[in-house]
Order: C-alpha cells, then structure tokens, then sequence
C-alpha cells in the first residue's frame, strides 16, 4: 500500500523512468538468468562427458588387470588421476561389484561409496559429479569403473561469467537509463508545459495563452482541447466584459435619468401642491367672504339660506380635498428622503392591536403575526400604512364581520396582510390603488372620502421596496389586501 501511495504522488517524469527502467530491468534480469542456467548446464555436460571419456580410457587400461587378478596394476592406473585435481574418487570393480582397484583416501572412499547422486541439479548443489562405465572384454562385462569429480572449476567459471555479465548489465542499464531519459520527454514536456499553462492561467486568470505542441498523437488532442477551451473562455469572459460596461453605461444613463425625472417629479408635485394650496385658498376666501356678505345684506333670508348652505359645504369640501391633495403629494415629495432602520415588522403590528381595538370597539381583530422578522423601514410610516389597511378594512366589511391581521415569513419576504369580509373588490383591483379612485358603496360614501387611503398605502410600500395587491378570498365575500416587503437576512 505504501508502494502504490508513493506512485501516486509521484511525478509523471519519474513515473515513466520507473515504467521504462523497470521493464528493461526485468527484461535484463531474466535474460541474463537464463544465460547462467543455459551456461551451467552446458560446462556441466562438458564436464561430464570429459569425465566419461577418461573413464572408457581407464577402463579400457584395466582389462588386464581384472583379468589376471592384478589390483596393484589397476591402482596403478587409477594413481594417473592424481593429474587431475577436481577428481577426487575412483574405484575399480568387479563384475559382481566388489571393489578391485581405488584412488583417494579412505575417509573418502567411504563418503562416496555411501553415497549416490543421479541428479543434473543435485550434482550442482553438492558440488560433485559422478559417471560410471562397463569394462568389457570380448564383449564381456568383466567389471566397471566409477570417477567422482568435484564442480569447483565449474564454479570458477560461472563466477567469472557472472561477473562479465554483471559489467554488461550495468552497462546496459546505463545506456538504458540515457535513452528513457531522452524518450520520456517524448510524453512529460507536453504535459508538463500543459500544466504550466494551467497553473498560470488559474493564478493570473489570464486566457490568451495557449500551450505550443509539436505533437501528432493523443496529446496533441488533449493539448487542441485544452486551446480550444481558453478560447471560449477567452471569448465569453471578452464578451462578459463589453455587456458589463455597456450594461454599466447603460446602468448610469437610466439612473441619472431616473434621478433626474425623480427630482422634476418631486418638485412637479412640491410646486402643484403649493399652487393648488394657494390658489385654492384664494378662491376659498373669495367665496366665503361673498357669502358672508350675501347672508349679511339680503332680505329674504329664507330664500337664500339653501344656497349659502349649499356654497358653505362645497366650499368645506373644497378646502378638505385641498387638504387631501397637499398631504398626498407633500408625503410623495419626502417619502424617499426619510431615513430607515432595522425594525421587527412582527412587533409594530402586534404593539398597536390594542389601540385598535379602542377606536374599533365593535370589530373583532383576529392576529397572527411571526415574531423575528425584520425589514428596512421608517417605523411612523409603517405605522401609518398599518392604520390606512386597517381603516379600509373596518370601513368595508360587514357590522361585527372580524378583520384578519398576519404577518409571516414566505421565500426571503415579509408579508403583512389584512382581510375582511365586506365589499367585494372591482374587476380591475389594482385600480383602488391609485390616487383620488374610491368603490365604495352608496352606503358606504361619505363627504371626507377621496380615495387617498389606499394610494397612500402603495407610496408607503414602494419606498420601502416592496410591493402591494389585492384579490378575493377563496371562500366567501371580502378583500384581501397582501403587503410584501423585503426581509433582512441575518446570515
């Protein structure tokens, strides 16, 4: 496992060193093993057979010998071996196997002559080799002789052989080692000038460069693979960058503009307003200062008392939608100047459930609002949003009909919503919404009513970012009126 961990982090470079110096090795070392074995067999077999040649000229010799009983002759001829060193047991027998003639001590005698190895790998190991052969005379058998001969010569040579093929090894590995060193970068340059490439363009995400191949196989594939996705990375990032400062641009025009067309706005509405608020009030003075005059000077009082009242209620009328109007466009003109805070829209609404129910003595308030849920906002106008909602509500559902007051969490927003059950709303319900529009019923009209509740509620939610609507109940007669306002992430 530790094997497999090192390759692992082993370079690609050292990698194919190792594939290629591991082969050749292998290679090398089994080569060079079946070569000794082909070798030892070989000397072995030399040996053996120059062993077998000296004893068919022994026995040959020995015919005489065993014929004529002589064991002196034949110890005799067996004593011409002491010129050779590596033998170090013969024996003369007869026929039936009796020892006749021997050459060496007695201490080996007996080892040899206790002792039989027929064995090619056998004889190798013990270090000795053992031929025998007939003796015949007129095609007789008359005895046979057996030669043991140690293998220290057989050894010499091996060693000597070894050693040559050692120095060949080694000299192979070299030359071996100076050809994997030159052919592996046949594959490591290109992967390493690839990975150079990546690693400079992952640090200084610089996409035009691109990594040179000289290559016509697989790598040049994975390298035209590689290029061609710095290119579209090249040009989706160029691309990314022209939107981006055209969007940009485009961004600053329409804001400048909107800031611009804002502040015209904002001053349209400041100067309306105090043109409305001023011609209006000289009007309203003009009117009542003639009907004052009118109700001072005429003699049929009773004749004119219908329309003095009539001229005294309009005039009332005028100055309160006067009114209406200044307010409207003075909260419009300073609703974006208001500073916000963070405020726990949950809270606000519960803290002012009981005072509703002190203006509200006949209407039931059902609540359920989530605590912890907090918004961006200016707290006298959420409250003020708060009051018109609920107003609406009391003044369009039914006598003793209760009023639903939530507040809860839904995908990153806050809404506040308040139903009734009453009138049902228009066709078109974004239309209560705007300014001076009112449905109420015959009923239901009253003089001060000028449509504003509502518009007021829709310039309140927009300046805090959110938005308003309304639709009917699933079930039953009623409104729902729905307030979303984004919530402020606490992560």
């Amino acid at each position: 496992m530790n094997l497999i961990k090192a390759l692992k982090v082993m370079s690609i470079k050292r990698k194919l060193m190792l594939i290629m110096m591991a082969t050749s090795g292998t290679a090398i070392f089994l080569m060079a093993l079946l070569v000794v074995i082909n070798q030892a067999i070989n000397s072995q077999h030399a040996i053996e057979q120059q062993l077998i040649t000296l004893a068919d000229v022994l026995g040959s010799r020995s015919t005489g010998a065993l014929t004529f009983d002589d064991p002196d002759t034949g110890e005799e001829i067996l004593n011409g071996l002491v010129l050779k060193s590596n033998v170090v047991y013969a024996v003369i027998e007869h026929a039936n196997g009796e020892p006749f003639a021997m050459f060496g001590s007695a201490a080996t005698s007996s080892e040899y002559q206790s002792s039989q190895l027929v064995s090619l790998w056998g004889d190798l190991f013990v270090n000795r080799i053992q031929v025998s052969r007939d003796i015949y005379l007129d095609k007789e058998r008359i005895g046979q002789i057996r030669i043991v001969s140690t293998l220290d010569a057989l050894y010499k040579d091996l060693l000597s052989y070894l050693f040559f093929l050692a120095i060949i090894s080694v000299f192979c590995f070299a030359v071996i080692f100076f050809f994997c060193a030159q052919l592996q970068k046949l594959i490591s340059i290109p992967i390493l000038n690839l990975q150079k490439t990546m690693n400079i363009v992952s640090t200084k995400k610089d996409y035009s460069l691109r990594v040179k191949s000289r290559e016509e196989n697989e790598l040049k594939s994975l390298i035209e693979g590689f290029n061609h996705m710095l290119e579209q990375i090249q040009i989706r990032d160029n691309q990314l960058a022209k939107n981006s400062i055209h969007l940009e641009e485009i961004a600053a025009v329409r804001s400048q503009q909107l800031s611009s067309a804002n502040e015209k706005r904002i001053l349209w509405l400041e100067s309306m307003a105090r043109f409305l608020k001023h011609e209006l009030k000289n009007s309203s003075v003009g009117i009542k200062t003639s009907l004052d005059l009118i109700e001072r000077r005429s003699t049929e009082k009773k004749k004119v008392d219908v329309y003095i009242a009539r001229a005294r209620k309009s005039m009332m009328a005028m100055n309160a939608l006067l009114q209406s109007a200044g307010e409207a466009s003075h909260l419009e003109a300073s609703l974006y100047k208001e500073s916000q805070e963070r405020l726990d829209l949950g809270k606000i609404v519960l803290g002012h459930i009981d005072s509703y129910s002190l203006i509200y003595p006949d209407i039931f308030m059902h609540t359920d609002c989530q605590l912890g849920l907090n918004i961006a906002g200016n707290e006298m106008r959420l409250m003020q949003l708060l009051d018109k909602l609920v107003s609406n509500a009391v003044e369009h559902c039914d006598a003793h009909a209760p009023i639903d007051i939530r507040v809860k969490r839904l995908d990153g927003m806050v809404q506040l919503i308040v139903a009734d059950k009453g009138d049902a709303l228009p066709e078109d319900k974004m239309a209560i919404f705007d300014l001076f529009v009112s449905f109420r019923t015959a009923e239901r009209q009253t003089d001060d009513n000028f449509g504003l509740g509502l518009y007021v509620v829709k310039l309140i939610v927009e300046s805090h970012g959110g938005q308003v609507k309304a639709y009917d109940p699933e079930h039953g007669k009623g409104a729902i009126i729905e307030v979303t306002l984004p919530l402020i992430n606490d992560n």
